[in-house]
């Protein structure tokens, strides 16, 4: 091939890739729509979205002739005792540990503070509450949104719909079939913000389930006879109450 060719050749390449790019440049608004939109997206995604966090606690597991006030033996000394960390970790997370916390704890009654957009749990109430049902009755799910208003006190049962209305900021006047009373000073709701939230009961093999999906072990280190315990939610302070008492019920039952 010539040179002249050759030329010719690298000039219609050249046109050829010029066309090209003019041909989708006719499209830049939809490139431009695209990548605002993305970042809208995006911002109200980390801004409303839940925060998860990792909270984590270790355990040290001691072996029962570290434990006992016995004198070690000769063949104690000479042989490798070692902790079989895979049973301890299948006990820290067994069902009858769980259960245990949860009954401790009362982890069958969630409670919720719904906001405009994002609903969050909390641990601590601005109320007071009291249960009237035992956690063994409780079945299936039962959801109630608690709404503070200048009237009183406006409570719906989600299943069934029903809507209960006290003229007070106690619900001990007047007589209802709710699973639970509260009662609370108007002074706590004065900001807007504060003054709805949401009771969930969960049956106890029903939370158990929910525990084991959230809560992590593992072992720190091969010849470690620690174990690390860690839990993601969205409050830290859950996750704090759940791993302490894991591990204290763990400590009692030996």
């Amino acid at each position: 091939m010539s040179n002249d060719n050759y030329n010719l050749v690298n000039i219609e390449d050249k046109y050829d890739l010029k066309k090209e790019i003019f041909k989708y440049l006719f499209f830049w608004r939809w490139f431009v729509f695209s990548i605002i939109l993305c970042f809208i997206i995006s911002f109200f995604y980390l801004r409303y979205s839940h925060n998860i966090y990792s909270t984590t606690a270790k355990i040290k597991i001691l072996d029962k002739k570290e434990a006992s006030l016995e004198l070690p033996s000769a063949s104690d000394l000479f042989s490798s005792n070692k902790i079989n960390l895979e049973n301890e970790i299948e006990l820290l997370s067994s069902y009858t540990i769980l259960k245990k916390v949860v009954e401790k704890q009362n982890l069958n009654t969630n409670f919720y503070s719904i906001g405009n957009i994002m609903t969050s749990r909390v641990t601590h109430l601005p109320f007071q509450f009291e249960q009237l049902i035992s956690n063994d009755s409780i079945k299936e799910e039962l959801v109630f949104d608690i709404y503070f208003n200048d009237d009183g006190i406006e409570i719906i049962d989600i299943k069934t719909d029903t809507t209960y209305l006290f003229n007070s900021y106690t619900t001990h006047t007047i007589s209802h079939d709710l699973p639970f009373n509260i009662e609370s000073d108007k002074i706590n709701f004065s900001s807007t913000n504060e003054n709805t939230h949401k009771v969930v009961f969960s049956s106890t093999k029903n939370t158990v389930s929910q525990l084991k999906k959230q809560i992590s072990l593992s072992k720190v280190g091969k010849e470690s006879d620690i174990i690390a315990l860690q839990m993601d939610n969205e409050s830290s302070g859950y996750s704090e109450i759940v791993l302490n008492t894991i591990i204290d019920v763990f400590n009692q039952d030996g």
